[in-house]
C-alpha cells in the first residue's frame, strides 16, 4: 500500500502544480493579451496538453486514489483524498472544463463571437480551475498525513 500511496500522492501533487500554474500564471498572462491572441493560445494549449505524460498523471491520480481507498477498506484520510481527486478534479474537468475547451476550440478567435466567448471562458474556466487546484492540494496534504 505504501507504493500506491506514493503514486497517488505524487500524481495528485503534479496536478496541483499544473492547475496552480494555470491559475496563478497562465490565465492571468492570457488575460493581459488581446482576446483573439489569448483565445488562439489557449486553443493550442488545450490541443497540446492531451499527451501521454499529462494523461499519466491526470488519469493516474484518480485511479490510484480510488484503488487505494478501496483496497485499504476506506480509511478516512485516503477516502476523503479520493473523493477530492475524483470529484473535485476529474468530475469538474469532465463536466465543466473539457466542454468549455471544446466550445473554445470550435470558435474562431478572430470573430466578435469568438472574442466574446473568450471573455466568458477566461473568467469561468479559471474559477473552476481554482477549485481543481484546491481539491488536488487538499488530497495531496491528506496523503502526506495518511
Amino acid at each position: 500500500m505504501t507504493a500506491l500511496t506514493v503514486i497517488a500522492e505524487t500524481t495528485t501533487a503534479i496536478l496541483t502544480g499544473l492547475f496552480f500554474t494555470f491559475s496563478a500564471v497562465v490565465m492571468p498572462a492570457l488575460a493581459k493579451r488581446p482576446a483573439p491572441e489569448a483565445a488562439a493560445v489557449m486553443q493550442q494549449i488545450n490541443r497540446t496538453i492531451v499527451n501521454p505524460l499529462f494523461l499519466l498523471a491526470f488519469l493516474g491520480a484518480p485511479i490510484t486514489s480510488a484503488v487505494l481507498a478501496v483496497l485499504n477498506g476506506f480509511p478516512l484520510l485516503p477516502t476523503i483524498a479520493a473523493v477530492l481527486v475524483v470529484g473535485g478534479m476529474l468530475a469538474v474537468t469532465a463536466i465543466v472544463n473539457v466542454p468549455m475547451n471544446n466550445a473554445l476550440d470550435a470558435a474562431d478567435p478572430a470573430t466578435p463571437a469568438g472574442q466574446e466567448l473568450w471573455r466568458g471562458f477566461l473568467r469561468r474556466w479559471t474559477g473552476w480551475n481554482h477549485l481543481r487546484t484546491i481539491a488536488c492540494l487538499g488530497a495531496t496534504v491528506l496523503y502526506a498525513l495518511a
